[in-house]
């Protein structure tokens, strides 16, 4: 989970996800969709599978939307790729 610091930054209680947390929004609702599809990153690691990329936790179809989300944020390929090392994306 993202949260605030006392600084105006953000921090992860996730270990290595610190130096991949985003700058404070001002936005509240911004902040939380952010966190929110970070999350659906890390828990649904994508995994190539010869139908296409698919969850290694539930096999569904993953949907490269939540990826979207975090590039729009400002996150780099590297950034989101640390959520979950495993991910293929």
């Amino acid at each position: 989970m993202v949260t605030k610091q006392s600084t105006g930054g953000l921090h992860t209680d996730r270990p290595g996800d610190v130096e991949n947390a985003t700058e404070a929004s001002s936005d509240p609702v911004a902040e939380r969709a952010i966190d929110m599809n970070a999350q659906v990153v890390h828990l649904h690691c994508a995994m190539v599978w010869p139908e296409g990329l698919h969850c290694n936790s539930c096999r569904a179809y993953f949907r490269l939307w939540s990826v979207h989300v975090l590039h729009r944020a400002g996150w780099s390929d590297e950034r989101i790729a640390a959520l979950d090392p495993r991910a293929v994306l």
